[in-house]
């Protein structure tokens, strides 16, 4: 790559400079964070499919493959684009930076595939988070129904966005402040997403104190809906801040939110599912062993007849 030309300013120098690297940064943290969705992908998916088939769920399952497939397809999409203005248009900054902001069909496409794929997985995070809700509490609607409203009112702002962000793209190479001009709706868009999780993840955990036993394995489980929710909500609250803000890290911020979004909920099913796997087997072990008095008495401190010391994990408390 060759360098600039002589004829610009130093200030139009430093903005281009500043913005190429901006725009290289923010693809590299896409391609890593993706890496890492894929490994957590597979593992979950290995530990589901490993477990019992009454353990299994087909709507969970083919919420995490569709999420992983509409991630897969906007960092594919992202990945060309720079590709065609690093690569294709790699001469000099100049013609690099004038590649990808060019208001054109390639620009537009881009957008228009990153919004799509960032509404959709919005949706299916917030329909999996309601349907749990929906499913613990009897499938009462009334419970839902704000957190549908908020659901329903993020997709709109989604798509206000989109309608912003394409008005708003630059017709030269001087104009870069789109993301000012969304700023507005993203701010709308952010604090409804939030505002359905905090609320599913509430009723949720008020459910589970309220009518579950409290054993060792509810409160395992409040323990990893609790993290999940914690992740995705204080990534949320980063980018808010933020895009209030508007300034350019939000950019790294909303790459970050777009995969800690999915990767929250994926991180829960899979836990869950490996924590009820371990159960399993532990229960399993322990009828075992019932049938099987004189393998439980090479455990027992000799001279205690009664004592029912057996190895760690079995015996009668759950330990996670």
């Amino acid at each position: 790559m060759q360098a600039l030309p002589l004829d610009l300013s130093p200030d139009d120098k430093s903005d281009i400079m500043y913005w190429l690297d901006l725009t290289l940064n923010r693809m590299i943290l896409q391609a890593l964070l993706h890496g890492l969705y894929t490994g957590i992908v597979t593992v979950t998916l290995w530990v589901i499919f490993s477990s019992p088939k009454r353990l299994r769920s087909t709507f969970l399952c083919t919420i995490i493959i569709a999420l992983y497939f509409i991630s897969s397809i906007a960092f594919g999409s992202s990945w060309a684009f720079g590709r065609r203005g690093f690569i294709e248009y790699g001469d000099n900054c100049l013609t690099v930076y004038t590649a990808l902001l060019n208001n054109g069909p390639s620009l537009r496409a881009y957008y228009l595939i990153s919004d799509i794929a960032g509404g959709i997985s919005t949706l299916l995070v917030d329909m999996t988070i309601i349907w749990r809700c929906w499913v613990l509490w009897e499938r009462q609607w009334r419970v839902i129904f704000i957190p549908i409203i908020c659901a329903i009112g993020s997709i709109v702002m989604k798509a206000m966005q989109m309608r912003s962000t394409f008005h708003s793209l630059p017709d030269n190479i001087n104009e870069v402040g789109q993301f000012a001009a969304e700023i507005d709706w993203s701010l709308l868009y952010i604090l409804l997403m939030l505002a359905t999780t905090l609320m599913c993840t509430s009723l949720i955990i008020y459910r589970i104190f309220r009518h579950a036993r409290r054993t060792n394995t509810s409160l395992k489980v409040i323990e990893m809906l609790i993290e999940s929710s914690a992740m995705y909500s204080l990534s949320l609250i980063l980018y808010l801040a933020l895009v209030s803000k508007n300034l350019e890290s939000s950019y790294y911020a909303d790459t970050i939110v777009t995969y800690v979004k999915p990767i929250a909920t994926i991180l829960l099913v899979g836990r869950v599912s490996a924590h009820a796997n371990a159960s399993l087997r532990r229960q399993h072990m322990v009828a075992m062993w019932e049938n099987h008095p004189p393998l439980v008495g090479c455990f027992r401190e000799e001279g205690n007849a009664n004592s029912h010391q057996t190895v760690s994990g079995l015996s009668g408390e759950e330990t996670v």
